[in-house]
């Protein structure tokens, strides 16, 4: 009795402690899944991998990069103003020593392109960024399984149609 009690405290704080995305990184989720459709749709690749469960043409995948950039942008500037305030401890917090494992090291080089003193964070991130390869940029918008049934998507697709 008292190991399973153990191993459901494990459990508890485990969940408890699990990183969950802000929303600039579920936009940025977003995002690549998207910028990884439009990709595929300037291949013209045949056998294109599907990268949602939803069908999205890289041309719609380019109408929604609009409006969903004009949500990141408000957001990308609280970032630099948190970077500012604390860049080692933003660093440590938003972990660039393994933003790849997120697919988050490109974000985090473009929160950081116009901030003045990240540029040694902003070499590092960018290396970074530019050695995903193809695989990993699909594995990661791939990672977006709720985006075909979210909210976010509707949204997008109605502020895209009024542009």
């Amino acid at each position: 009795m008292r190991v399973v009690v153990l191993i459901l405290q494990v459990a508890l704080l485990a969940a408890c402690n699990a990183k969950h995305p802000t929303e600039l990184e579920s936009l940025e989720g977003a995002a690549s899944a998207f910028r990884t459709i439009f990709d595929q749709s300037l291949a013209g690749s045949p056998s294109q991998t599907k990268v949602l469960a939803c069908d999205i043409s890289g041309q719609e995948a380019m109408s929604l990069m609009m409006p969903l950039k004009a949500r990141m942008d408000p957001l990308m500037q609280v970032e630099r103003e948190s970077y500012l305030r604390d860049p080692t401890g933003y660093a440590q917090k938003k972990n660039f020593s393994s933003c790849e494992q997120h697919c988050l090291c490109g974000l985090y080089a473009r929160v950081l392109e116009d901030v003045n003193g990240g540029q040694a964070d902003l070499a590092i991130l960018n290396k970074k960024a530019e050695a995903e390869t193809t695989e990993q940029r699909l594995q990661c918008a791939r990672e977006q399984k709720g985006l075909c049934e979210s909210q976010l998507l509707r949204e997008l697709r109605v502020e895209a149609a009024q542009n």
